[in-house]
């Protein structure tokens, strides 16, 4: 449960800022994430250490080459939901970013996991059923045929392609 709180948050930040941290170290200004909004999620009890998480994971996501990536693309869509029947199922999730860089289709997932840099193509590796739903949706939906999928682990500002 805290490990979706703290990913809400962070999908959040990520959702409303501009740019910079600075709704946590200065003045609030129009347009970004207040603490108020931040810290403002159903009953969480401790919200100070969850807080602290969240900035802990984004702090190297904030300027990394993903990051930058995402900033310089045409958003699409963020939290976007898919329903999806596959193999004989329903199967339903929520794509967190969509985006266009040229004429690539960009279908990302936020990762909150604590992993290695050494460890990434393995962990990676966890997800490849996840892509393969989320990009039958996108070529579904957008009839197109070659979406790409990326998995960026947040707390190492790292994108991996999959």
């Amino acid at each position: 449960k805290d490990k979706a709180m703290i990913q809400h948050q962070a999908n959040s930040f990520i959702r409303q800022s501009e740019n910079s941290l600075k709704p946590f170290y200065g003045k609030e200004r129009k347009g970004s994430l207040s603490k108020t909004q931040f810290c403002n999620i159903q009953q969480i009890q401790d919200t100070g250490s969850m807080k602290a998480e969240a900035l802990k994971i984004l702090s190297n996501f904030i300027g990394s080459e993903a990051y930058k990536e995402i900033q310089g693309a045409q958003i699409l869509g963020r939290e976007v939901p898919i329903l999806l029947k596959w193999n004989e199922q329903i199967m339903r999730g929520t794509i967190d970013i969509l985006y266009k860089i040229d004429n690539r289709i960009i279908i990302a997932d936020y990762k909150t996991d604590h992993v290695k840099l050494d460890e990434l193509p393995a962990n990676a590796d966890k997800y490849k059923y996840q892509r393969d739903i989320y990009v039958e949706a996108v070529k579904r939906c957008l009839k197109i045929d070659s979406p790409e999928f990326k998995l960026i682990f947040l707390r190492l500002g790292e994108a991996v392609s999959l």
